[in-house]
């Protein structure tokens, strides 16, 4: 399945880029899509330290879900970190 990724600020800054799309297995959830990021990020250590430490919240549509939910073929899965002005 293939998500699409947006980074929300300062994730943005430190991935350096504002969105990306992932391709992952049928099921897989928030936390696999944190994994994933963690190695496409490794050159850039912020942004992989915050993907493997899990700092994250994930806003799908107008709902905030848990890392455990499984993500959905074609979703859009804004990433806020933890701390941001932005989360529940």
């Amino acid at each position: 399945m293939k998500v699409t990724v947006k980074f929300f600020v300062p994730l943005n800054q430190e991935a350096g880029i504002n969105q990306t799309e992932v391709e992952l297995p049928e099921g897989a959830t928030g936390a696999e899509l944190l994994d994933h990021l963690a190695e496409q990020f490794a050159h850039i250590r912020p942004a992989r330290e915050r993907f493997r430490r899990r700092r994250v919240y994930f806003l799908v549509g107008k709902e905030f879900i848990g890392p455990d939910v499984p993500l959905q073929d074609q979703q859009v899965i804004v990433l806020i970190p933890s701390g941001s002005c932005c989360h529940p």
